[in-house]
């Protein structure tokens, strides 16, 4: 069992790194969503081991409604994460005029 102190560290350690700005590079973030779909497929028997065990489902059920949106969810995302990561201008609101966004 993970005790509170060791979970803080961990979240700390997390909140640094994020903070560093390695995760906007889209070279970093297309490997980690390649590794997510590695992970996935990796632990694909287990998941669907515990989704059996926890809800009743079989592996087609599983599959369809809850393994598989992800690897269509990670699909989509390396699909359009060089689009949804170009700057772009937009309007600023009012309340922070003259600037621009």
């Amino acid at each position: 069992m993970i005790d509170e102190y060791t979970i803080n560290r961990i979240a700390d350690s997390q909140k640094t790194f994020y903070r560093s700005g390695a995760t906007r590079d889209l070279k970093f973030r297309r490997e980690m969503l390649l590794k997510l779909r590695d992970g996935l497929k990796k632990w694909e028997p287990a998941l669907l081991e515990a989704l059996w065990n926890d809800l009743h489902k079989s592996a087609e059920e599983a599959y369809m409604t809850e393994i598989g949106l992800i690897y269509g969810e990670i699909d989509d995302a390396l699909k359009h994460l060089g689009k949804w990561a170009r700057r772009r201008r937009v309007c600023s609101p009012l309340t922070v005029m003259p600037s621009k966004s």
